[in-house]
């Protein structure tokens, strides 16, 4: 039977290759972003390659939309066997340790905490109840090597990796996994870096192929032997 990967908050970096990579070992690919006009062209892109792929128009940090675009998948391909979700973080600004203020963080922690979560709350009944499935989630390697200048998203992903990680541990023998891709450095082509590194000097900067980091993920979903791998220079 033929698998699907959802791949939440595609972009041209991480996101795009997952899908290529998934692709190419015979998964159907469900894109979900905003901008209809960049998931069309993604999906031609995979069409050329031979990939069978669709795309759904939804903000996945809204908890409606991201029930409504779940069920638009499902209607289209069945039900999803792999969730990926990387979607880039342009909406909050990045806060130095300095400068936290716990009444921005509800709001700063909504895409790379809070998305993630209810995508989990979505899927997971489904999955244990075939006792197969998956979600990969890209996080940062600034949750394992602290760095002052990502405090507000340090904090988060924090936060994140408790939960991946208590998770993984309580439904690892029951067909599902769950795992963590921290990215060590500004990735390639992605909108994040071209969005907050435009008026940086990033010469030193240890960049990361987003290539590289979708076949950890694939290397991951195979694999099933822990909840988190990093890629990427960035703390070592």
């Amino acid at each position: 039977m033929v698998k699907t990967i959802a791949i939440f908050g595609t972009g041209p970096g991480m996101s795009r290759s997952v899908a290529v990579r998934f692709g190419r070992a015979g998964f159907r690919v469900a894109l979900v972003a905003r901008t209809r006009s960049k998931l069309d062209k993604y999906v031609g892109e995979l069409a050329a390659a031979g990939i069978e792929a669709a795309a759904f128009t939804a903000d996945v940090t809204d908890g409606a939309e991201l029930l409504r675009v779940i069920g638009e998948i499902e209607q289209r391909f069945g039900h999803i066997d792999v969730a990926e979700f990387s979607p880039g973080n342009l909406d909050t600004p990045v806060v130095n340790v300095m400068d936290v203020d716990p009444d921005d963080l509800p709001a700063q922690f909504n895409t790379p905490l809070w998305a993630p979560i209810r995508l989990v709350r979505a899927l997971l009944p489904g999955m244990l109840e075939r006792g197969d499935g998956a979600f990969l989630i890209a996080s940062g390697a600034s949750v394992l090597h602290p760095s002052p200048m990502l405090g507000n998203a340090g904090m988060a992903l924090g936060a994140l990796r408790h939960y991946v990680q208590n998770l993984h541990n309580v439904i690892a023998n029951k067909g599902v996994y769950i795992g963590l891709v921290h990215v060590g450095g500004p990735i390639e082509r992605s909108d994040m870096t071209a969005a907050f590194l435009k008026d940086v000097d990033v010469s030193a900067f240890p960049f990361v192929n987003p290539d590289d980091l979708a076949e950890t993920a694939w290397d991951m979903y195979l694999a099933r032997d822990g909840f988190e791998r990093t890629v990427g220079g960035f703390g070592q």
